[in-house]
């Protein structure tokens, strides 16, 4: 058997994770015998610890300025509901303050005949062991004066031991795969020449994110309770590998 055929053509592949940790490590001894190139992939699903919820607020006047002010006070009373609840205020986050005029379209020309003030509220929940705990937060937000619940964005507070256990058990298939190749091959063992790592984490990239549909008109009754059900994450660990087949 011709044990250059075992010899991979190819030595890089392309991965395009969402979100990357990159590392390299590199032996610049020159290989004596063949190499092998290989690619693994190794995924594990994670329960998610942590949610944050991202809330919009609304209020209409005729007046501009009391349409900033109604929103601006019903964030204040969401604020406060989240704080009643246990949220620490920097997992309190308000941002993008928007005020648009809303048109009479009976009319030609169309008149304005008010104005929407909007403000945005995310609130981070760093324990969710209790999911029933984390739909009252929820509801109780909504009840204090936002508007509607945009979506949810679970995740992890601490990647790193998932990331390092996905990465381990890749490298342990790799290096199977990599004795399997060399043996039938002929030869005795493999030693590592190269390493290439992508690290993906679907809490980072899709992320579990659902969309509630809770918007809520001026008169309209008080959007529908939350119910959560997060699902688990994955992480993946994506290593691309140079192996040289030893005698």
């Amino acid at each position: 058997m011709n044990k250059s055929l075992f010899c991979s053509l190819a030595l890089f592949t392309a991965f395009i994770p969402l979100n990357i940790a990159a590392a390299e490590t590199v032996n610049m001894t020159n290989p004596t015998g063949p190499v092998i190139d290989l690619s693994v992939r190794e995924t594990i699903k994670v329960k998610p610890d942590m949610v944050t919820l991202y809330f919009t607020i609304s209020a209409q006047d005729k007046d501009k300025n009391k349409a900033i002010l109604a929103a601006d006070q019903k964030l204040g009373q969401a604020i406060a509901a989240a704080k009643s609840a246990g949220i620490m205020e920097e997992d309190i986050v308000s941002d993008q303050k928007n005020i648009s005029p809303d048109y009479d379209y009976d009319t030609t020309p169309y008149k304005v005949k008010g104005y929407s003030a909007h403000r945005n509220l995310n609130i981070i929940i760093k324990d969710i062991a209790d999911i029933e705990k984390v739909n009252n937060i929820a509801n109780n937000i909504i009840k204090s004066g936002a508007s509607s619940l945009n979506y949810t964005e679970f995740d992890l507070l601490n990647k790193e031991p998932y990331l390092q256990k996905a990465t381990e058990t890749a490298l342990l298939n790799a290096k199977k795969r990599a004795n399997w190749h060399a043996k039938f091959a002929g030869y005795s063992g493999v030693k590592l020449l190269n390493v290439k790592e992508n690290i993906e984490s679907e809490a980072m990239a899709t992320r579990d994110t659902v969309e509630m549909a809770y918007e809520a008109a001026v008169e309209a009754v008080a959007p529908e309770p939350a119910n959560f059900m997060p699902s688990d994450i994955e992480i993946t660990a994506a290593l691309v590998l140079a192996y040289e087949m030893t005698p």
